[in-house]
């Protein structure tokens, strides 16, 4: 089953160079951040200690998904593959990325249920690693 649709939108990663009053661009494109930090910061109820002892345990925690997912990926076991797409659903919730990836979680959630073509799969967990990996940059970047 192999779809053309695009997954995922990086261009909602980028912020465009500021307009001048006569209409040129000034400035170069940036990256947006992913982490939506509105949540965690209320689950932790303003303590910075326990936020940034929680951004720890998500980065590990992503880290550690990420490698996981490879490794089915590559053992095509689909089992694997849709528990930890569940799995990684809390976890990019609490950083706000749920709005993000969620839903390319999902379809990879249900692609390993119907056990289709690995490579679409890898195709589409590439834009989750993607978001992820720039939501490990942004924590690293709040926790030092």
């Amino acid at each position: 089953m192999k779809t053309t649709e695009t997954h995922f939108n990086t261009a909602c990663l980028i912020e465009p160079p500021v307009s001048s009053n006569n209409g040129n661009k000034k400035g170069n494109y940036l990256l947006k951040n992913v982490i939506e930090i509105d949540y965690l910061e209320k689950v932790c109820r303003g303590d910075e200690t326990s936020k940034i002892n929680m951004l720890n345990e998500l980065r590990a925690d992503i880290s550690l998904k990420l490698a996981e997912m490879e490794d089915a990926l590559a053992e095509k076991n689909y089992e694997a593959i849709n528990t930890i797409a569940h799995e990684m659903k809390t976890t990019v919730f609490i950083l706000g990325l749920l709005q993000l990836i969620g839903g390319t979680l999902q379809k990879i959630e249900k692609l390993s249920l119907s056990h289709c073509d690995i490579g679409e799969i890898k195709a589409i967990f590439a834009d989750v690693k993607m978001v992820c990996e720039r939501a490990l940059i942004e924590a690293k970047q709040m926790v030092d």
